[in-house]
């Protein structure tokens, strides 16, 4: 939901006309078919589909902001990922075209007489009413708190506003020691894993900057538990136990005090107890609220305060006339900007029933998602329902740390916000989840997009194949000849009817409707070709999309499952420095080499080879040194050590003889040096390292134990050792291409086609239906007075066309 500040005082609204997006509105009583309350998610998605379904005008969206955030993007940037400026967009930019802005702020609701009231003492008046005003942000009610966020790079930061969001990253580079503290409120939370993702990340990032021996992280929320669905509970459990981080549950932060650096908390379990806490780095989940605005109107919500809906149809309980989505509704499913793309189309569907007179049917499940980011390159996607039990979309287990879900995150999700979610076209992964667990047949998505490119694209091709099949043109019982020979042979290989079903009905209705396109192109005017060629286009880009897609989804899969094959990294020998009197200390050349270039160079569970090669010149005192030793020991980011490997070496023989003949043969190329009398010696230290994802390697410490060996230069080469599908990718990189493209594809067209194939969706098959019989009606007719000429002039008459059975069988 957006944030906003509800207010009492008056002011001026902001009336714009940009383009197609607003129009000039008088400053006076309004009146409107819908108005909607809010610009956030919720709102602007409604709003999108309502005025789409009942034009231009009918729908008013009342929303003082002229900035649109995109909230979940906040945590990114309190641990640096992103920046303020990718959160947001103007809101003229988002607000749907067809809808009127009023840039204003609701002062108070009169349900009674169907009107709200402006900060501007404007008056609306609607026949129905959307309510997405979102939850307030009570930093105020924490003393100290406010005081604390003023102070210029002050340790006290909060990720929930995008006053204060900037401040979190900047609080963590300067953090040094001590205690880092993050909160949790006693109250209504939007996002309630949002106060656990920057715990993961400032963590992460603290190891990354080698502060975390010296740092005591806390977590003190107010909960009874760490994360509200115990299957994913256990699984964070396991994270902040392996991390070393302090969780106190039912701890309440009830004060701040900036000048002393203290905070001071609440056992709500027993409320007389408080301890004070002193921190270097304060993170502050503020208790949040539904707006004063909405608390003032009885009549309206609960005794919470927020609109008191049904948690199914989200309709009002007692005003018909009023429904709720998101952070303000009393729907108790977690607020999550997921749950608002679900309720989106629960309550569109619903308001369209209200207004044509009808009972509302659709059901909202409670659907919540929230993507725990659990440090720079990790995630847990947690997926539930109103019972808090897991809703997962993916066949995989959503429990575990993944890279995929991270980068869904950080970057899938906010396209899929602006450009989808708020112009009404994404109701939720339950389409997608339904087809990843095979359950295509409860799906039911009429308004999904596939459907309503089908229908934009297809309808009039098969109304001209239902034509053509009542036609008793020349062709058209050769035509279903040719079919009937296809039927059966495909009844002897295809006995349960699933190719027949799913793929060959869908290409043949295709087949036939192009077609008839193409006959029907040559009678028709300059217009319909242009219709027709304007169709051919906009297949041809789903085709070129459908493309794209396979091979983007190969090289996703390519780039994030195959390593890089080598690491060459220059070693720096320095001879070691011993204290008088160090135990086990000899002065021996060392090096520190660090297997991190921004992010981790080896892929956990691939196998390398790690070879250190030694530049060595060919003199005397390299001969007499014979065998040295080579020791290699692998740290993690704690210098803890994880693995340790000596290995012997020495320079490849050469007799004197041999050495003579060299020099005089090479003699010219020695002279002029273009060549030199050395040799690379080669020492392997791991032939086989797994990185440890618990503990992952950052660097490798070198010692060459022999004081007097001399070098040219040294360099560490870390190579992947491929097996199974990694090395067939590697080795016939192009016939793996072709493979993973075209297997790509078919699975995509697969689903298109499902998709496209709605068996269930009654809207539709009842539309063809009557369709079809209104068509054979007029057939009927048609050869009723054909018979009745032919009877006249003794021609036998032909063959009433037999409907096809598909068209007129139940579902």
């Amino acid at each position: 939901m957006m944030i906003r500040a509800l207010s009492c005082v008056a002011r001026e609204p902001v009336l714009l006309a940009r383009g197609f997006s607003t129009s000039g509105v008088c400053n006076e009583n309004h009146k409107c078919k819908l108005l909607v309350v809010g610009g956030g998610a919720g709102g602007c998605s409604v709003a999108a589909k309502a005025s789409n379904k009942l034009g231009a005008g009918k729908v008013i969206i009342l929303e003082p902001a002229d900035k649109h955030y995109y909230q979940p993007m906040f945590t990114l940037i309190g641990g640096g990922i992103k920046t303020l400026k990718d959160s947001y967009r103007p809101m003229k930019q988002v607000l749907p075209a067809l809808a009127t802005w009023i840039q204003d702020s609701a002062a108070k609701f009169e349900p009674e007489s169907n009107a709200v009231i402006t900060a501007n003492g404007d008056r609306i008046e609607y026949e129905f009413l959307l309510v997405a005003v979102g939850l307030q942000l009570n930093y105020d009610k924490i003393p100290g708190l406010v005081e604390a966020l003023s102070i210029k790079d002050g340790k006290v930061c909060s990720n929930y506003s995008p006053k204060y969001v900037d401040r979190t990253f900047q609080a963590l580079k300067n953090f040094r020691s001590g205690n880092a503290l993050f909160t949790f409120p006693n109250s209504p939370v939007k996002c309630p894993g949002a106060p656990q993702k920057i715990l993961y990340i400032a963590e992460h990032y603290l190891r990354k900057t080698n502060k975390r021996k010296n740092a005591n992280l806390y977590y003190n929320t107010s909960l009874p538990v760490l994360f509200g669905v115990k299957h994913y509970a256990d699984a964070l459990w396991e994270i902040v136990k392996r991390r070393n981080i302090n969780v106190n549950l039912r701890t309440n932060l009830v004060e701040v005090k900036p000048a002393s650096d203290e905070a001071i908390f609440e056992n709500l379990d027993k409320p007389s107890e408080r301890f004070t806490v002193n921190y270097e780095f304060l993170h502050v989940t503020p208790p949040m609220g539904a707006p004063d605005v909405l608390k003032a109107c009885s009549s309206l919500v609960n005794e919470m305060g927020f609109v008191d809906v049904s948690k199914d149809t989200l309709q009002h309980q007692r005003l018909g006339n009023v429904f709720a989505i998101g952070d303000c509704s009393a729907s108790p499913n977690s607020k999550t900007a997921a749950s608002v793309a679900a309720q989106s189309q629960v309550v569109y569907k619903n308001l369209m029933s209200v207004m044509d007179g009808k009972t509302p049917s659709s059901v909202f499940d409670g659907y919540a998602s929230c993507p725990l980011v659990t440090g720079y390159n990790t995630c847990v996607l947690a997926e539930f329902d109103y019972s808090l039990t897991p809703l997962e979309t993916f066949p995989v287990d959503q429990r575990k740390e993944r890279y995929s879900m991270y980068y869904m995150k950080k970057d899938f999700m906010p396209a899929l916000y602006w450009h989808l979610l708020l112009n009404g076209l994404w109701n939720g992964p339950k389409l997608m989840r339904n087809l990843m667990h095979g359950r295509l047949k409860y799906a039911r998505s009429t308004e999904s997009i596939c459907w309503s490119l089908k229908r934009a694209l297809f309808s009039s091709w098969i109304g001209r194949l239902e034509k053509s099949a009542l036609d008793n043109r020349p062709g058209t019982k050769h035509r279903q000849k040719k079919m009937g020979l296809i039927g059966l042979a495909l009844m002897i290989l295809d006995p349960f009817k699933i190719v027949r079903r799913y793929i060959f009905k869908p290409v043949v209705t295709l087949g036939l409707a192009v077609a008839e396109e193409y006959k029907a192109r040559k009678e028709q005017s300059v217009n319909t070709t242009k219709t027709v060629f304007l169709k051919l286009i906009v297949v041809v880009l789903v085709g070129f999309s459908v493309v794209w897609a396979s091979i983007f989804l190969y090289l996703y899969f390519y780039y994030s499952y195959m390593p890089s094959v080598l690491h060459v990294k220059d070693v720096h020998l320095n001879m070691r420095e011993c204290k008088d009197g160090a135990p086990d200390c000899e002065p021996y050349p060392t090096a520190n080499v660090a297997l991190t270039n921004h992010q981790r160079l080896l892929m956990v569970g691939q196998a390398y080879k790690i070879v250190l090669n030694l530049e060595m010149p060919e003199s005397e005192q390299n001969g007499k040194i014979g065998m040295f030793t080579v020791c290699g020991t692998v740290r993690d980011y704690s210098q803890e050590q994880i693995a340790r490997s000596c290995r012997m070496s020495m320079l490849h023989y050469k007799s004197n003889l041999l050495k003579t003949m060299l020099t005089i043969v090479f003699a010219p190329l020695l002279v002029f040096g273009y060549r030199e009398e050395k040799q690379m010696v080669t020492v392997e230290l791991f032939s086989n390292y797994l990185d440890d994802s618990s503990h992952p390697a950052t660097n490798i410490d070198i010692t060459i134990k022999c004081r007097d060996i001399q070098l040219y230069s040294a360099e560490l080469q870390v190579v992947a050792n491929f097996t199974g599908l990694r090395y067939l990718m590697f080795n016939w990189p192009v016939l793996s291409a072709i493979i993973g493209i075209t297997t790509n594809l078919f699975f995509i067209l697969i689903v298109c086609i499902l998709s496209w194939y709605h068996w269930d969706d009654t809207e539709w098959i009842t539309d063809i239906r009557d369709r079809y019989q209104q068509i054979v009606q007029v057939g009927r007719k048609v050869a009723a007075i054909e018979q009745e000429q032919t009877s006249k002039l003794d021609v036998p008459a032909e063959k009433e066309v037999v409907p096809p059975k598909w068209l007129v069988d139940e579902e």
